[in-house]
């Protein structure tokens, strides 16, 4: 009975010091979910347009936007380079101006969003400014 009670106790006090050093442990040691992976993220909209987010290593970002061109019917991509941020299930992407090139000549233009990350989605808000312009924008990225 003896040896019982001693292996009883000694592995209710592992378990104890377990849920001790865990609580003990900084917020940002637990992982947030990966952004990087083996493919892109891509948001496909009605009307035929699609981004696509790559994350790389050291927060750099890179994005693709094929789009009708304002005030016009024709369509250009403009490839974006940046950085972003994660903080637990939030992502912030920000792309300054001229950080890419588009189809069509122009640079790329200021892009930024908020992005939660749910059930392998990323749920994104933001915005584009173009010539003084802001166009919103919202879209999921799978």
């Amino acid at each position: 009975m003896r040896v019982f009670q001693k292996i009883a106790t000694a592995a209710c006090g592992g378990l104890v010091v377990l849920a001790v050093v865990t609580a003990m442990l900084p917020r940002a040691a637990i992982a947030a979910p990966s952004l990087t992976r083996g493919t892109c993220w891509v948001a496909k909209f009605d009307n035929g347009s699609k981004r696509t987010l790559c994350f790389r290593g050291s927060r750099a970002v890179t994005m693709a936007n094929t789009n009708n061109v304002v005030d016009s019917n024709t369509w250009s991509t403009c490839n974006f380079s940046g950085k972003y941020v994660q903080s637990d299930d939030k992502v912030t992407v920000a792309f300054a101006p001229g950080s890419g090139r588009c189809t069509n000549g122009a640079s790329a233009p200021l892009f930024v969003a908020v992005c939660d990350f749910r059930d392998e989605k990323l749920e994104c808000r933001g915005a584009t400014m173009i010539e003084s312009e802001i166009y919103e924008f919202s879209g999921t990225f799978e």
